[in-house]
């Protein structure tokens, strides 16, 4: 049986913030044609600085605080 009315499911994992930048024109074309999730790993974390590339580069996605 074909699921021609199920997007695919993708996982994207990022570990970094240059991964955001590089992957922030892709990220919104993938919500389009996939059932799309985006796993933030924390490498390096600083929350003040990954949130800001989150809401610059990816604005309609929700982080949990």
């Amino acid at each position: 049986m074909h699921r021609l009315h199920q997007p695919l499911k993708v996982m994207t994992i990022l570990g970094t913030r240059p991964e955001i930048i590089r992957l922030s024109c892709v990220l919104p074309k993938m919500d389009e044609y996939f059932d799309h999730v985006i796993v933030y790993t924390n490498q390096s974390y600083d929350y003040e600085l990954s949130q800001i590339f989150f809401n610059d580069l990816l604005q309609k996605r929700n982080l949990p605080s």
